[in-house]
């Protein structure tokens, strides 16, 4: 499978994604830490940083962490967050070509966005820079469209509304099906519910930071939003309202 960048998805979003995008739970890290051995003198590689959601969950756990990401917005958010931390590098670079050092890491982690860039070539580029006995973690918050009338509400609206959300990996594919067409090695799975509570503001950001949310010059923009209200207005106790997921981690020794 040959790499396609798309690390433009985000362009116009970046500070709705900071904003609005839920964060991860400790939990993932004590999972890591009982069963892998993490700890705070792991070095890590984390490929498509973004804004550093998960990224925080690092560096509030005192280990190295290279954070590698290739759009310009994403990557100044980060930066402006984390760059007076020692143990916290920057890196403007992609997948396929981190820049990073050959076995130079312990752990490489993907929060968020394997779909964006699962290919070969970045499957090659995990191995290069893991040490001998290294991990790949990969990382989602899985929405979770089953649990409540709100949330197959919210599934319609991306399905109906949003630009292109048929297309995107996460949603649409599962994850063992990607992460097979990487990696022929059996991985542990970890997964947890999580959720956010949200204000009608809160949640038209939330849904405005995904990839296949219209801008606003797009025909679908308007529908989208109203059809959002719509369902806030529906679903709120007391002004807000549950946005539902599953948090899933799975280990790989590559």
């Amino acid at each position: 499978m040959a790499f396609l960048d798309t690390s433009d998805r985000f362009s116009g979003k970046a500070k709705d994604f900071a904003k609005y995008r839920p964060t991860y739970p400790d939990e993932i890290i004590k999972f890591l830490r009982d069963r892998y051995g993490f700890s705070s003198k792991s070095i890590c590689a984390e490929i498509g940083a973004g804004t550093g959601k998960f990224t925080k969950l690092l560096l509030k756990n005192k280990c190295r962490v290279f954070a590698v990401e290739p759009n310009a917005e994403m990557r100044a958010i980060a930066e402006n967050s984390y760059k007076k931390l020692k143990s916290y590098t920057s890196v403007d670079a992609t997948s396929v070509n981190t820049t990073l050092k050959e076995k130079s890491v312990d752990f490489v982690f993907c929060a968020q966005s394997l779909h964006w860039f699962s290919n070969a070539e970045t499957a090659a580029e995990m191995r290069r820079i893991l040490k001998p006995r290294g991990k790949v973690v990969i990382v989602w918050n899985k929405k979770d469209y089953k649990k409540s009338a709100f949330m197959t509400g919210i599934h319609k609206v991306f399905i109906e509304d949003s630009i292109d959300f048929l297309s995107v990996k996460i949603e649409n594919i599962e994850d063992e099906k990607i992460l097979a067409d990487l990696f022929p090695q059996k991985f542990e799975k970890f997964s947890i519910p999580t959720k956010q509570i949200l204000n009608r503001e809160e949640l038209l950001g939330r849904m405005l930071s995904t990839s296949y949310a219209p801008p606003k010059d797009h025909p679908k923009y308007d529908r989208f939003m109203a059809e959002t209200n719509r369902l806030f207005m529906m679903h709120e106790k007391d002004g807000k309202v549950e946005f539902l997921y599953e948090t899933v981690a799975y280990v790989l020794r590559v």
